[in-house]
């Protein structure tokens, strides 16, 4: 006969100061989270500074120019305003008083989804997750280099963090 595997379920409200020890324990691996931006910054400023030396040396102001201003402008303050501006949010909603995010991850053997209840699902394959991590306050699974998905410790029973411990593949020290 054809046995189902066990699948495990795990429900959860989110809170802050999960999301924050799963942030802090993210930078802390994935040294890499915040490098591309930073070279788009970097790429934008020589950018900016070609143009303007060129425009001051040409004494004329073509579209072109005013374009290629405006990019370098919006990646050097545009991109960074604009995800500090959605972790607020997302903080703020998280620290607000009777507000709570419901979580339900389930895995089994091949694969682990996490759901917000009605509004998202992710869903991986335990062969394409790039790695987990944990330390005392939560459990981290990092599908990519720059995104991961957390479960606070304190939602986890005892088999079931050592399910996952079997389960996922190789802890990681570095992304």
């Amino acid at each position: 006969m054809n046995e189902q595997p066990k699948t495990w379920t795990i429900s959860y409200d989110a809170e802050a100061s999960d999301l924050q020890a799963g942030y802090s324990l993210f930078k802390k691996i994935c040294k890499s989270a915040g490098r591309s931006t930073r070279i788009l910054r970097v790429i934008a400023v020589f950018a900016f500074v070609l143009v303007a030396f060129e425009s001051f040396r040409e004494h004329t102001i073509t579209p072109g120019v005013i374009g290629v201003g405006v990019g370098a402008l919006f990646l050097i303050f545009g991109v960074p305003w604009q995800t500090r501006r959605q972790l607020t949010k997302l903080f703020k909603t998280l620290a607000a008083p009777h507000t709570t995010l419901p979580i339900t991850v389930r895995f089994d053997d091949e694969q682990i989804s996490f759901t917000l209840s009605g509004k998202s699902e992710a869903k991986f394959f335990w062969s394409g997750v790039l790695g987990v991590a944990e330390d005392e306050a939560v459990f981290i699974l990092m599908p990519t280099k720059i995104s991961f998905y957390y479960i606070p410790k304190r939602a986890l029973a005892s088999e079931v963090l050592e399910q996952l411990r079997l389960i996922s593949p190789k802890m990681t020290s570095k992304c």
